[in-house]
């Protein structure tokens, strides 16, 4: 009988261990699968940042004269918040001016012509970000299928460009990263437009 007792608790701790152990083990791969999908997520967000048209390979070519970006991260994340807010503010609607004023103000500009000031200039920068892929589509053509004179005359043309407009290399690449904050911000402008001719009429 004692023996009898003896092989029963062996046998339920046997049991109990195995089942224990079998609930860590999953757990374990459980954990490692979401560790192994959460690296491949960050991986794609990398890959999905990385530059398609403004690569280093053709930028540092170019004889960029501005040697720090005109615009700082602050800068980005600034206008990006505005275009943001301002889509959910007045989403297919002319915005009244006084409306705009507190606007502008809640955002942190001192008035509405400061911020309508800052959506400009963003929104002028529409035209190198429609232009790039055609620029540097010109110089990687380039590069590939003519003389090294050729390739170079084609990067001081385009070093005009930007020089004109004061830009970095580095202002090029988060200008292709941008480029919805900058449409966004040439689609505000259009709306302030609208709006001020609309205040004229009334």
């Amino acid at each position: 009988m004692k023996k009898a007792s003896l092989f029963l608790i062996t046998i339920s701790t046997v049991v109990l261990f195995s089942c224990g152990g079998g609930s860590s083990s999953k757990t374990a791969v459980q954990e490692k699968t979401t560790v192994e999908k959460s690296g491949q997520k960050e991986q794609s967000q990398q890959k999905k940042q990385e530059n398609v048209y403004a690569k280093d390979k053709y930028l540092k070519d170019i004889d960029f004269k501005a040697t720090e970006n005109k615009f700082s991260e602050e800068d980005w994340k600034r206008i990006s918040k505005t275009c943001t807010d301002f889509d959910k503010e007045f989403k297919k609607t002319i915005p009244k001016m006084n409306d705009l004023e507190t606007f502008f103000k809640n955002q942190g500009y001192e008035n509405y012509q400061a911020g309508k000031d800052d959506i400009y200039v963003f929104a002028g920068l529409y035209k190198i970000v429609v232009g790039l892929p055609n620029n540097m589509g010109i110089l990687r053509t380039i590069k590939k299928n003519y003389s090294e004179e050729e390739y170079k005359n084609a990067c001081n043309s385009t070093a005009e460009i930007y020089n004109d407009q004061g830009l970095s290399a580095g202002d090029i690449k988060n200008i292709e990263k941008n480029q919805k904050v900058i449409s966004d911000a040439y689609s505000i402008k259009m709306s302030l437009e609208a709006a001020e001719a609309s205040k004229g009429k009334s």
